[in-house]
């Protein structure tokens, strides 16, 4: 596979904290190997991100996780309201149903009820 150098930019991070998938890890490797500027790039953040104090890259993930978390949580509540649409669509459409059953009942048995 061939990528971009912007690709692998915006991959590299991904890759150094061994997240990527296995297909990424691969042509990330194979980029890295033909791009010496890519090359340099990544050593040179990969020795960035290890200098970085610990409770920096701890706070980093704790701000993923609430990010992750609200995102979460948006999407559960979208997934209620949806299914709550539906429901509500489904008993709405049960009682004019309902109805026009028993006006059309009522209709064509209008001599035997009098």
């Amino acid at each position: 596979m061939n990528i971009s150098c912007d690709m692998v930019m915006d991959l590299i991070s991904l890759y150094n904290d061994g997240v990527a998938s296995d297909d990424t890890c691969r042509a990330i490797r194979e980029h890295l190997k033909g791009c010496g500027e890519c090359r340099r790039a990544y050593a040179s953040y990969a020795e960035t991100e290890k200098r970085k104090p610990i409770q920096q890259r701890e706070h980093e993930s704790d701000e993923l996780s609430r990010k992750y978390t609200a995102v979460a949580r948006h999407l559960r509540r979208h997934r209620l309201l949806s299914n709550a649409a539906v429901i509500l669509l489904i008993l709405l459409s049960a009682i004019v149903g309902g109805v026009g059953a028993v006006k059309l009942f009522m209709q064509n048995n209008k001599d035997t009820i009098h």
